[in-house]
């Protein structure tokens, strides 16, 4: 087959493909004589029909598939033959074929991106520290203590201080009849119990009923935020009228309620599993922050071009898991879609991800960076628990639609990201 290449924008080449008559000539007969063989036709018997009935009868049939797969083996064997890696067959036009006469045909085709891979040196992100402070251990220990504290009903001269149990009875300038029924607790309620700490239901409540008695009332008016959780409130001012029936003094708990409390054998074990607990989630932060360093520093220094394909194929993945579904709300406005934030940010975050898959495939292949044999084990188990789907047969579906590669790709591009985490980190 004669095959020329032409370059015709970033990442994209026409292959103009000239194949003789002995190389299609069999594709021509394979299909027709399947056709034959399958053709179930009252009157003859199963693979003796005339090749003039055949022909009568899927005559158009034949041709449209002899002419898909001319297509299959003619873009597979310039694949081969071709210096540039196809990654994507972006659309086949022109092609004329017929038995004795060969096939001509013009493919467009995404190759893969010629760049060079920046110095790893470059991509340097602070070192993960694990350490935790000491007040940080000293503050958990105290939320433990209050944790095990007890509440004791208080006398008639008490005043309320933090953490004490208060019942209260409000009312406000809020209309309940007009909020959502999350929010109509916010507008009056009868001997509700609220604990005197900073996220205390009402904003401001906590600070307003510092030091004041049983049955004693006071003014309020809370401000709430803009991004308040409850819709109705966001952003509201209103004014309460707040009354103290009830009240139980927080007693903080001593050592050895604490210990009791937990079945521990020391304060010392506690602190040491407090310490334990506290090193395990900043490590999880620590690392969560280094990755997002990390790939910042590689998705910067990257500006090569990218597939077309690659690039439509993974928007088209982002927005069709956006939850606001941009891909339904401008169905019959494609321009419009272009131009949505929603679309804007989708093609940002594909760029720079296939940018980057690409640099750590580069460095795997500069580094001989491989999968194991465990690791490929590991990938096809891990689908597998996802889709509920043997090993097995999620390694046989990726390769009949043509994903396996990508996966697997993926997958390595992962492993030389997580080497690169410790690499990286010497700031």
């Amino acid at each position: 087959m004669n095959t020329t290449v032409e370059n015709i924008g970033p990442c994209r080449i026409k292959l103009n493909l000239v194949a003789a008559a002995e190389e299609i000539d069999p594709i021509f007969k394979r299909v027709r004589a399947a056709y034959t063989q399958n053709a179930s036709i009252p009157g003859f018997r199963k693979g003796k029909v005339p090749t003039a009935k055949i022909n009568e009868l899927f005559g158009k049939e034949i041709e449209a598939r002899a002419k898909q797969d001319i297509a299959e083996f003619c873009i597979t064997k310039a694949s081969r033959e071709t210096e540039h890696k196809i990654v994507g067959i972006a659309g086949v036009d022109k092609l004329e074929t017929a038995p004795g006469q060969g096939a001509t045909l013009e493919v467009l085709a995404d190759i893969e991106p010629t760049f060079e891979l920046p110095e790893v040196s470059s991509w340097q992100v602070k070192k993960i520290d694990t350490t935790v402070a000491e007040d940080a251990i000293e503050k958990q220990i105290a939320d433990v203590r209050r944790m095990a504290s007890s509440f004791q009903a208080a006398g008639e001269n008490d005043v309320a201080t933090e953490d004490d149990l208060l019942s209260i009875t409000f009312t406000s300038d809020l209309d309940a009849e007009t909020l959502s029924d999350a929010a109509k607790i916010y507008a009056a309620d009868k001997d509700y119990w609220v604990q005197l700490r900073e996220d205390a239901f009402i904003p401001g409540l906590r600070d307003a009923l510092l030091g004041k008695k049983l049955n004693e009332s006071v003014s309020l008016t809370s401000v709430y935020p803009e991004d308040y959780r409850i819709e109705d409130l966001k952003g509201r001012t209103v004014n309460y009228q707040v009354t103290v029936t009830a009240m139980r003094k927080m007693t903080t708990a001593d050592d050895q309620t604490i210990l009791e409390r937990f079945n521990l054998k020391s304060m010392d074990e506690l602190r040491q599993r407090v310490t334990d607990q506290l090193t395990y989630a900043r490590r999880e932060a620590e690392e969560r922050r280094a990755v997002s360093d990390l790939t910042k520093a590689i998705d910067d220094s990257l500006t090569f071009d990218i597939p077309e394909g690659q690039f439509n194929d993974r928007v088209e993945t982002i927005l069709k898991n956006d939850e606001t579904k941009p891909l339904e709300a401008f169905a019959n406005d494609p321009e419009g879609l272009r131009k949505d934030s929603r679309y804007v940010k989708a093609a940002a975050d594909a760029t720079a991800y296939i940018r980057r898959t690409y640099a750590l495939l580069k460095l795997a292949h500069d580094r001989k960076v491989t999968l194991t044999g465990d690791e490929m084990k590991s990938l096809f188990e891990r689908i597998g628990h996802m889709v509920k789907m043997s090993p097995e047969k999620v390694y046989r579906r990726l390769a009949d639609n043509g994903r396996l590669g990508e996966v697997v790709n993926e997958e390595l591009a992962n492993k030389v990201f997580r080497q690169l985490v410790d690499e990286c980190a010497v700031l």
